[in-house]
Formats: C-alpha cells, sequence, structure tokens
C-alpha cells in the first residue's frame, strides 16, 4: 500500500514535514480533549481523530524516510469518518 513520489526532494520532504507536524497536533489534541479518560474513547470523534492524526504521521515518516507515500484509500477513510463526524454535529 505504499506508492512511489515522482516529485523533487525538496518539494517531498517539506510536504513529510507538513504532515508530521499536522499529524502530531490532531493525534495530540485527540488525546489531551479526552484528558486520558479510557472509558470515553471508544467514540468515533476519538477514533476518527487518533486513527488520522496516526495516519498523518506515518505517512510523513514513510515519505520523508523511504521518499514514498501511504495509499489515498487510507486517507479516504479518514475523511469519511470525518464526513461522518461533521454531518452528525451539523444535524
Amino acid at each position: 500500500m505504499i506508492v512511489d513520489h515522482k516529485e523533487n526532494s525538496a518539494a517531498c520532504a517539506n510536504r513529510a514535514i507538513i504532515k508530521i507536524v499536522v499529524g502530531a497536533f490532531i493525534f495530540l489534541t485527540a488525546l489531551c480533549g479526552y484528558d486520558f479518560q479510557v472509558s470515553h474513547m471508544y467514540e468515533l470523534t476519538f477514533i476518527s481523530n487518533f486513527s488520522c492524526g496516526l495516519l498523518l504521521l506515518s505517512d510523513g515518516a514513510v515519505s520523508l524516510i523511504g521518499k514514498k507515500a501511504l495509499a489515498c484509500g487510507l486517507v479516504s477513510i479518514c475523511a469519511a469518518m470525518y464526513t461522518d463526524r461533521f454531518l452528525h454535529c451539523v444535524f
């Protein structure tokens, strides 16, 4: 599920660093938002934020180290979880 990048190394490194920073931010805010209370961590909001943060962290690390990217299908799953949470909050 890893795809090769066909870009120059500077743009790929910048994108990887941004993915790592954003992924760490989402990951840590998911943990801090629930105050490390395991009893509330089964909710879909926590699961979607936690998994998307972890996905961005791993994608950034893989693309920074190996010059590769994870498949778009994994990102689509996280986008579907975010869309479900957004629609649930709006309606």
